[in-house]
């Protein structure tokens, strides 16, 4: 039985060809990345959390980080704050004490409600980029694969059609 040679040049010249989208998908997934970690900063910035470049850089490193903050931040609710002076419930959204008017020092006071309204509108968007981009990532990856796998399997093919028994 007659061996073939193994086509490593054309291999190796394949593997070559396909490093673009290899090269596209990864600035692609980092770009996710960083959408994804300015999404969660604006949403902490809106919510006035003092960690908010934190949570950002967790979740630029491991996305699973800003999930599981997107999605407890979506199911908390609002904290209940009390008047320092008369005791009385403030209710959420407002800024001083309806019976008493003194001001409420909670973290998300100190920020103007068009700063927080800014904030949750960048969040927004920065959000559908994000999955925009996720989507195109996941495309693209799959379409690269799937293409290096034909060119696999017809190199293949070649290669055991070769053998002379």
């Amino acid at each position: 039985m007659d061996m073939v040679e193994p086509p490593v040049d054309e291999i190796f010249s394949m593997i070559m060809d396909m490093m673009g989208g290899f090269l596209a998908i990864s600035v692609l997934g980092l770009a996710a990345s960083l959408l994804l970690a300015f999404c969660v900063y604006y949403d902490a910035k809106a919510r006035g959390n003092n960690n908010a470049v934190v949570w950002a850089i967790l979740s630029g490193f491991f996305n699973f980080v800003a999930l599981i903050y997107i999605i407890v931040q979506a199911v908390s609710k609002p904290k209940t704050v009390y008047c320092m002076r008369c005791g009385n419930i403030v209710p959420p959204g407002f800024y001083a004490c309806p019976v008493c008017n003194t001001p409420v020092m909670s973290a998300t006071a100190a920020l103007a409600p068009e700063q927080i309204a800014q904030y949750k509108k960048i969040r927004l968007i920065l959000f559908i980029v994000w999955i925009v981009v996720y989507v195109i990532t996941m495309i693209v990856s799959m379409m690269i694969m799937m293409e290096f796998m034909s060119k696999i399997f017809a190199m293949a093919s070649e290669y055991s059609s070769g053998f002379v028994m």
